[in-house]
């Protein structure tokens, strides 16, 4: 992966996604299978495909249209 990011917005938005999908996608065994949203009691009913139904509910919320 060395080189890809050619500016620093590139970057950081990749830094952004990776932070979601700790936070918000992969559970994490310490927290008994739950992801840290989860254990901080923050629940959007995301179910199986939680970074799809994310992105869909990040969509709706910008894009009228998609409602």
């Amino acid at each position: 992966m060395r080189g890809e990011f050619r500016d620093f917005e590139k970057a950081e938005a990749f830094l952004n996604l990776k932070r979601i999908i700790h936070n918000f996608v992969n559970p994490h065994l310490s927290l008994g299978e739950r992801t840290p949203a989860e254990a901080a009691e923050i629940d959007w009913k995301l179910g199986r495909n939680r970074l799809l139904n994310l992105i869909k509910k990040r969509a709706q919320k910008s894009h009228h249209s998609l409602r």
